[in-house]
């Protein structure tokens, strides 16, 4: 039991459940188009994204132990040896978890090969996900500290995901995926901008070069207004070029949300005291109901 509250903690349970609904929207674009759904494929593409990524977690968690081990400022000899015992072994455990969750992807792999499931553009698929998974968190390459790991990981949740599940019913890609899949992109990249807000200067005294350090605090608020702001313009320009508007429309009546995120960030630059798990939570009813709405109007249709 305490293994599976182990790893059901380092699996950000939130996170599996954004894949579940950008994972449905690929596969609800498919049953838009008429295809027959597939039910062991659909499953067994999404078991395979959750598993990737549970191991891109773990061995993200397993460096930044390691390189930011947290018993750093402890000034007890005796408590610090203890701490660096615990997490030599917290590391080991995250290293064991992230292989045998590679290990059972890849038989996944085998089993959508063995089902005539394993096109090209689902072999580029799962190639980049799991390449982005791997070295986001792997150095010398590490993207987590390039400041291009950001937009790597919201093009592969954005994008990679609904690709990939609607691909392995379809063996192929079609426009409207792109349509559907291109808005949430600058969502997800502005969410996970102000996800970083909260240990911006954490980050700053250890060297991690995220996104927003690169940025600055001032210019990253900027940004991620204007990212809410292109998320649903470009659902305008694609509802332009014929994106249904029983799609799309329903997603419009999110926006009061988008602008209360950019209204809490001008109140953070004005200088009021910010509430991050405000901030947190109303990012999540955002980004998970305009993914909700999408994928729910593909469904019924």
């Amino acid at each position: 039991m305490r293994w599976i509250a182990f790893i059901f903690k380092l699996a950000r349970p939130i996170y599996l459940f954004g894949c579940v609904l950008l994972y449905s929207l690929g596969g609800g674009i498919a049953k838009y188009l008429g295809v027959t759904i597939q039910w062991n494929t659909y499953f067994l593409g999404l078991g395979w994204i959750f598993l990737m990524q549970i191991g891109s977690f773990t061995l993200y968690d397993y460096f930044e132990l390691t390189n930011y081990p947290r018993n750093q400022n402890n000034s007890n000899s005796n408590h610090d040896s203890d701490n660096q015992n615990q997490e030599k072994n917290e590391g080991l455990a995250r290293l064991v978890v992230c292989f045998s969750c590679l290990a059972v992807a890849a038989s996944f792999s085998v089993l959508l090969m063995q089902a005539n499931r394993f096109t090209p553009i689902v072999a580029v698929m799962m190639a980049f996900g799991f390449l982005a998974g791997v070295f986001y968190s792997l150095p010398p390459i590490r993207l987590s500290n390039t400041g291009y790991g950001e937009l790597i990981a919201a093009i592969a949740f954005a994008n990679v995901i609904p690709a990939l599940a609607f691909a392995l019913q379809a063996g192929e890609l079609h426009r409207l995926v792109a349509m559907s899949t291109f808005p949430l992109t600058p969502l997800l990249l502005a969410m996970i901008i102000a996800f970083q807000f909260p240990t911006y200067f954490y980050d700053i005294k250890y060297g991690k070069r995220r996104l927003m350090v690169r940025m600055g605090w001032q210019n990253a608020v900027n940004f991620h207004n204007i990212l809410i702001v292109c998320a649903y313009l470009l659902l305008a320009i694609a509802m332009f070029f014929q994106l249904p508007v029983y799609i799309s429309a329903p997603v419009f009546f999110t926006v009061p949300l988008g602008f209360l995120q950019m209204w809490q960030m001008k109140r953070i630059t004005d200088g009021a005291k910010p509430n991050w798990q405000a901030l947190t939570v109303s990012w999540i009813v955002l980004s998970f109901t305009v993914v909700y709405l999408l994928a729910y109007s593909y469904w019924i249709h």
